[in-house]
């Protein structure tokens, strides 16, 4: 029986039947994989809440704990489909997850395989430990929410035995996630070229842990280097909470913000950037160089209010003085320049997005690439020329300034 632990997956998947039908055999692979609890979970029941998974037969000293057949065949199939040949010696993480891919496209999850991995509850619950189990290190590499965006379950715990589970929605959609934007170590998730997100920014955000870990490193740079508002211009959302309880809460930017905010990152940082290197600089000159560029940031509510926040806290680094005089209306009584939404408390105060193309184009023409920089000084002798002036007056910023 000691040659038992050297059979490849192959042998056992070949004659599980005939291997399972021995109680001696059974009861040796279920204490296997009972001494394997470091990197194999195995749950008290299947799924559906009622199937045992854990048989116990016997009392007192007689007593013993099976792993169920229909258990044990389920992992071991689904340890094949992971390229895992050897029982004894099973290590769960991200490298192994290029073996569901499908033969003609590494990069796209196989449903076939998908299934018979998730027909596995062990497997399963294996596979959630290790990516749960990344949230609980000093430094959290990633975020599993209990609740997507839109309130749908990602986290579960079994009442049972409280084996905690990632449901197979969001194991589905993390999958293809990490096969199509080729992350094998969690811990690149956060250094991801700007290229690469925007190229996959929909499969990407349909997980749910990368929609709140890309989240959480946005909202960890606001205030500081970005603002993140509550809500838009118009008023409509760019973050919601979900949860289901005190201490599950998870806070979210929306996905439609964060695609309009790649974009955005993209034309500032170029597509070899990544996000944490965002400095909050907007660089004038070579975002005006290409017609469209100014409409692509200011989709993003983001870059929208981290532009006004610029322009609205400008001063002179001596004085302290405001060095643009912002008006909260133009000059034509009635349109508005500055406008402040959200709840109480939460609020973001916006320069509309007209406006700020206005400031742009002004600034532009006004030989000004740097706004963080600007004095405050205007030179006056470049506003001989009279299409100089219609794009520099067209700012109402720029004509309360001058």
């Amino acid at each position: 029986f000691n040659s038992f632990e050297t059979l490849d997956m192959t042998s056992i998947l070949g004659n599980v039947s005939k291997l399972l039908d021995s109680a001696i055999l059974h009861a040796t692979i279920s204490n296997q994989l009972f001494e394997m609890s470091d990197t194999i979970v195995v749950p008290a029941k299947e799924s559906d809440g009622f199937t045992d998974i854990k048989i116990t037969v016997g009392t007192g000293e007689e007593e013993f704990t099976y792993i169920s057949k229909s258990a044990l065949e389920d992992a071991f199939n689904a340890l094949d489909q992971l390229g895992i040949d050897d029982i004894t010696n099973v290590t769960v993480d991200t490298s192994i997850l290029t073996n569901l891919s499908t033969e003609e496209d590494t990069t796209e999850l196989d449903q076939d395989k998908a299934d018979i991995l998730f027909a596995s509850t062990i497997i399963n619950a294996t596979l959630s430990k290790y990516i749960i189990d990344l949230t609980t290190a000093e430094e959290a590499i990633i975020v599993i929410p209990y609740e997507d965006a839109d309130g749908a379950t990602v986290r579960v715990v079994d009442p049972v035995d409280s084996t905690e589970y990632i449901s197979q929605v969001e194991l589905t959609n993390i999958l293809k996630a990490l096969l199509k934007l080729n992350i094998t170590d969690f811990n690149s998730v956060d250094s991801m070229s700007l290229g690469t997100i925007t190229d996959n920014k929909v499969i990407m955000l349909d997980s749910a842990i990368l929609h709140a870990t890309v989240s959480k490193t946005i909202l960890d740079m606001s205030p500081d280097t970005i603002m993140v508002p509550y809500v838009d211009e118009n008023g409509d959302e760019i973050r919601t909470t979900t949860g289901p309880g005190e201490g599950q809460y998870t806070s979210f930017i929306i996905k439609d913000e964060l695609y309009a905010m790649f974009d955005a990152l993209d034309l500032l940082l170029g597509p070899e950037g990544d996000i944490s290197t965002f400095s909050g600089t907007i660089d004038f000159g070579e975002i005006l160089s290409v017609p469209g560029n100014v409409d692509t940031l200011l989709e993003s509510a983001v870059i929208q209010a981290t532009i006004s926040d610029q322009v609205l806290t400008l001063v002179d680094a001596d004085s302290g003085d405001s060095l643009l005089s912002i008006p909260y209306t133009a000059s034509d009584g009635s349109t508005q320049i500055r406008v402040t939404k959200g709840d109480p408390g939460f609020t973001t105060e916006y320069i509309i997005k007209t406006e700020i193309k206005a400031i742009f184009d002004s600034l532009n023409a006004l030989d000004i690439t740097d706004i963080t920089t600007f004095s405050g000084t205007i030179d006056l002798s470049l506003l001989a020329d009279h299409d100089t002036v219609v794009t520099v007056l067209g700012s109402a910023v720029i004509h309360a300034t001058i």
